[in-house]
């Protein structure tokens, strides 16, 4: 083997080593950046979410004594609201649970503890014992709540609900009004006030549920709404058809200038209650009604001809049961069956009703009456408060939006003047 050849052979291994040296050296930098890459990309996706996370259903809301602003306008809803908007903001708020601070973590801690006992008290009927349970305002309150609206409602509506009920039996108490309870109660623990939950039931309640109850309470304590600096007359129900009802429209009073007629369309999306259906004979509903059946010799003919046809009757019912007038929350003002007339008022409670927004038809030898709504329709809808609380609105935006030209005050502040 000559000395040139094994000179040739040398060159092109060492040629050959740099080759594969730096063909391998190019690969590594080419997986360490891809590597590198890959970990910062990892990095950016779990640091997204905190950015991006909102409060948990139940977050911190505003603190005990918050008032809306004067010039706070409440934006008007939109009368097409649609179910999965609502659901999917539902969803939304679940999503995540916020950092809090030891100091939130401690305000939030005091805000689920039990209401504050202190004066003043109510003495509350309950019509089952027979007895007159006395307990704190704010305990009363809590008992409100928790009768009146489902426990799972958003927090801020069972917030506004407490306000409402807190406001309702403190304008009763500064009126002095009992001469429609048993001696020695200043309030019926029914809806012919309002219900309440006494204190016995309440130990059954869940923890969670308690303390979302107690929260509700604590965080509007000691919070009424007024009118010209009077506690206002707080009424409320479940389910709108649509539109609360001016007061003067049902209940046939002087107008009340802060229990006027608004939109409410969240009801027909959320509520199981915005649609009710009764079936009645011709003959009963005339019965109930008060209605004599020679004042609507049609029915009288229809009900004696059980064979009927469908057509004949819808057109018998439709040309006896007239609407004269609606009132500006869409419900029946006055109406005639043959020669008799009724409100909407006497038609819904006699024939047991959920509402005076009715329609109805003829189907299979009965009178077949549709009810919208669950209730009154004066003042705040219930389920109305339930919506605009999914949608992002505080307590005091539900609350001085159904009750028209109000304001938060504290109780101390309208409290001296009970006379």
């Amino acid at each position: 083997m000559s000395r040139r050849w094994k000179l040739g052979k040398s060159l092109k291994s060492k040629g050959a080593f740099r080759f594969y040296s730096w063909h391998w050296n190019k690969e590594r930098r080419k997986f360490l950046a891809i590597t590198a890459g890959a970990c910062l990309l990892v990095l950016l996706l779990m640091l997204l979410p905190l950015s991006i996370v909102e409060p948990s259903r139940y977050g911190a809301g505003n603190k005990a004594g918050a008032i809306m602003p004067a010039n706070k306008q409440v934006e008007q809803p939109h009368v097409n609201v649609q179910r999965k908007e609502i659901e999917s903001l539902d969803q939304q708020k679940s999503a995540g649970t916020p950092t809090v601070s030891s100091k939130e973590s401690t305000s939030s801690a005091a805000m689920i503890e039990e209401p504050r006992n202190q004066a003043p008290y109510v003495r509350v009927y309950l019509a089952d014992k027979q007895t007159v349970e006395r307990v704190p305002l704010e305990i009363y309150v809590r008992g409100v709540v928790a009768a009146e609206m489902p426990e799972r409602f958003e927090l801020e509506a069972l917030k506004a609900q407490a306000i409402a009920a807190r406001t309702f039996i403190v304008r009763r108490l500064m009126q002095g009004k009992s001469d429609d309870v048993p001696q020695g109660a200043d309030v019926l623990g029914s809806v012919a006030h309002q219900a309440y939950k006494p204190l016995a039931k309440m130990v059954d309640r869940e923890k969670s549920m308690l303390q979302k109850l107690n929260r509700a309470v604590n965080e509007t304590a000691g919070l009424i709404l007024t009118y010209k600096d009077e506690p206002i007359q707080a009424a409320y129900f479940s389910t709108s058809n649509g539109h609360t009802e001016n007061a003067e429209d049902y209940w046939a009073t002087p107008p009340i200038p802060y229990l006027r007629s608004v939109p409410s369309p969240w009801d027909r999306v959320i509520s199981p209650r915005f649609t009710n259906t009764v079936k009645l004979d011709a003959a009963e509903m005339l019965r109930k009604l008060g209605v004599d059946t020679s004042a609507v010799p049609a029915f009288e003919a229809l009900s004696a001809d059980e064979e009927a046809a469908s057509e004949q009757g819808s057109r018998t019912v439709r040309e006896s049961i007239k609407v004269l007038s609606r009132t500006k929350g869409q419900r029946i003002a006055e109406l005639s069956i043959g020669d008799a007339k009724l409100t909407g008022r006497q038609l819904r409670e006699r024939l047991g009703l959920t509402s005076s927004s009715v329609e109805w038809k003829w189907e299979n030898g009965k009178v077949v009456l549709t009810s919208y709504g669950y209730g009154h329709g004066v003042g705040m809808s219930q389920y109305g408060a339930q919506g605009m609380a999914l949608k992002g609105s505080k307590a005091e935006q539900i609350v001085t939006y159904y009750y028209v030209g109000t304001k938060i005050k504290k109780l101390e502040d309208v409290w001296s003047k009970k006379s």
